[in-house]
């Protein structure tokens, strides 16, 4: 092994502590906390109160409305893309409504698709922000990466497909399209193990001959893997996939945004006065803090809202 094999400098969006913080570590956390819950016996079909409140209010919710930040709330970049901001919202609300109108089933299933083809996309983008920082440049080393996002994260959506129905469903029972043969899993399976075998022996190989490693990309990306393996093909359980898929999917959203949010009004980009900017005025860690305080506050209020106006599951939470 050559000597400088080794961390490189400066491979942290943040810092190692920040970044382990809010971008590695919620996704592993959250695998710990379904073995320690399974433990216990705390499994379920659904989600408990408590665990709606904290995991899906407070996090896949509130992870939501932290797009306001970056958008309706940052004055510079509300007045670059002004039309497009008021436009595509009311195009895609009128788009939605047509469609549920016509087919509620063929709404939910659209969407479904759609949010997974985002939550994928959101691995690859944070892999490829800790690519950027590190200084990773070769088109053929992106090209590993990509595919192991995929494999990460395609073979678990497959073989889900091919053993419907589960006992958790993406958004309501029936929203993926059902009928993929589970032989058809089979067949393509030593495709993605085999890939992840050669990832890994690859990383080993030009670790060995000094390419530095990357330790905010390979934390994301086993994350990702143990998240979605455990999530959809180990356990069989809502509460399980509940807080895999959203932990890893939502907290470290809500900290990029506050770490741009953060840079921005440090750079005098949010302006004087803006909620925004008073938003970042503490320290990073406080702001992030603060950030999702008023994310999940805002989450609960709407949450509460769709509650006593549609779905009347959890009248006692909200207290209507």
């Amino acid at each position: 092994m050559t000597s400088d094999a080794q961390v490189p400098a400066g491979c942290w969006l943040v810092s190692r502590g920040f970044d382990l913080t809010w971008f590695v570590l919620p996704g592993l956390v959250s695998v710990m906390m379904v073995v320690a819950l399974r433990a216990f016996g705390i499994t379920g079909s659904a989600i408990e109160p408590a665990g709606f409140l904290l995991v899906v209010v407070a996090v896949d919710v509130a992870h939501v409305y932290a797009t306001l930040v970056r958008t309706y709330l940052d004055p510079q970049e509300r007045q670059r893309r002004k039309r497009l901001y008021v436009t595509l919202p009311l195009v895609v609300w009128l788009a939605g409504l047509g469609l549920h109108l016509f087919s509620p089933q063929l709404f939910w299933t659209l969407l479904a698709y759609v949010a997974v083809h985002h939550f994928v996309r959101q691995q690859e983008g944070f892999m490829k922000l800790y690519r950027h920082r590190a200084g990773e440049r070769d088109r053929g080393d992106l090209v590993w990466d990509r595919v192991c996002v995929l494999a990460l994260t395609l073979y678990p959506l497959l073989w889900w497909h091919a053993n419907l129905p589960r006992s958790f469903s993406w958004f309501l029972p029936g929203d993926f399209i059902d009928g993929l043969p589970v032989i058809a899993v089979t067949l393509v399976r030593p495709l993605f193990y085999g890939f992840l075998v050669a990832y890994a022996v690859r990383l080993v190989v030009r670790w060995r001959r000094g390419v530095a490693l990357n330790p905010g990309k390979l934390g994301v990306l086993f994350a990702t893997g143990v998240c979605w393996y455990g999530g959809i093909l180990v356990w069989n359980d809502d509460l399980a996939f509940t807080l895999t898929n959203v932990v890893i999917h939502g907290v470290p959203y809500i900290g990029l945004v506050a770490v741009v949010g953060h840079r921005r009004r440090g750079r005098g980009g949010l302006g004087d006065g803006h909620l925004a900017a008073r938003l970042f005025s503490w320290s990073l860690v406080g702001s992030a803090a603060v950030l999702w305080v008023g994310l999940a506050l805002v989450a609960f209020l709407e949450e509460g809202l769709w509650d006593h106006l549609v779905w009347h599951e959890h009248g006692g939470l909200f207290g209507v």
